[in-house]
């Protein structure tokens, strides 16, 4: 047991003096992790939006409050949504923060303009 103590000491002494950053890993888990489940948070939120935006639309579209032109521009910014969603979970299953955080941000805008044209109240 002595022996295996004294080998991994060596060997942590060994990578600490090549210059690898192990500890800095070590110590910086909770702070990667952190930022991991913001992220994800993050993208629920844009699934949240995207998925209630396309439920309204779809119920505006039912009940004959939106209709024709623009119509079709709300379908085209909830399917630009949708990618843009697509894109944003590869990104995050790829471990890319910055394209996840540029996809969230592209959800939420087009979410933003498909609310913009869903009729909010019976004209």
């Amino acid at each position: 047991m002595r022996n295996l103590l004294i080998v991994g000491w060596v060997m942590l002494a060994a990578t600490t003096a090549a210059g690898c950053s192990g500890c800095s890993i070590l110590s910086n888990d909770r702070g990667v992790l952190s930022g991991t489940l913001v992220d994800e948070k993050a993208l629920y939120a844009a699934e949240a939006a995207d998925f209630g935006a396309e439920a309204a639309a779809e119920a505006a579209v039912d009940n004959g409050f939106l209709k024709g032109p623009e119509a079709a521009k709300a379908s085209s910014a909830l399917d630009a949504a949708h990618a843009a969603l697509v894109a944003a979970r590869a990104a995050w299953a790829a471990g890319d923060a910055k394209t996840c955080a540029e996809r969230i941000a592209a959800v939420q805008a087009l979410v933003a303009d498909a609310w913009a044209i869903i009729p909010q109240k019976k004209a």
